[in-house]
Formats: structure tokens, C-alpha cells, sequence
């Protein structure tokens, strides 16, 4: 049974905690819902006009990856600290949807 250990309010992700008593294995896991999140991102890319402004004062939002997903790269080994590994797996296809701009990084 999954037990709740800690909630996040600003970032709504749920630290949970379940032991298998037959495997004597402890697990942690992180859950969100990142709907609103990833919906919020994809009304920023089709706003051309949101990545113009930006532009003009020398900043785009980019992405917006939410912070359950961030715990998930960093739990399989990717560096959350390296803004180029960042982008590579923003700009891939499985990932682009989190994408707020429908520029390029290179």
C-alpha cells in the first residue's frame, strides 16, 4: 500500500513511500498532475506573439518542464543541472511537446 510521505504545494508533486513485504523492497516514488502544465505550455507555442515579445527583450521562454518530470530525468541519470541536456531532450520528439515557443535551440 502506497503511503503519502510529503506534498509539494507550489509544484503539486506528491512524495510517496511503498514496501513490498514479499520482496522486502522500499520504494519511492513522485506523482503530479502535469496536465495543466504541459496545456499551459502548449497555448504559449501557438502564441507567436509571446515568443516575439520575449525576443525583444532578449529573453524566451523556452520550455516549461514540470518538476515531476525533472525528478524523473534526474532518477535515471540525466544532469537537470545541464541547461544543453536540457534542451537535447526538449528538442527530441518524444519531448517536444513541452516546448512553449516554436523556435529552435541549437
Amino acid at each position: 500500500m502506497k503511503r503519502l510521505l510529503d506534498y509539494d504545494p507550489l509544484t503539486g508533486v506528491k512524495t510517496m513511500f511503498e514496501h513490498n513485504d514479499l520482496t522486502d523492497e522500499s520504494i519511492i516514488s513522485y506523482e503530479a498532475d502535469a496536465e495543466p502544465n504541459l496545456e499551459h505550455a502548449k497555448s504559449l507555442a501557438n502564441d507567436d506573439d509571446y515568443t516575439r515579445q520575449g525576443m525583444k527583450h532578449s529573453t524566451v521562454h523556452y520550455a516549461h518542464i514540470p518538476a515531476v518530470l525533472l525528478l524523473k530525468w534526474h532518477a535515471e541519470g540525466v544532469n537537470i543541472k545541464d541547461n544543453q541536456e536540457l534542451f537535447k531532450k526538449v528538442n527530441s520528439r518524444e519531448f517536444r511537446y513541452l516546448k512553449t515557443t516554436n523556435i529552435v535551440h541549437r
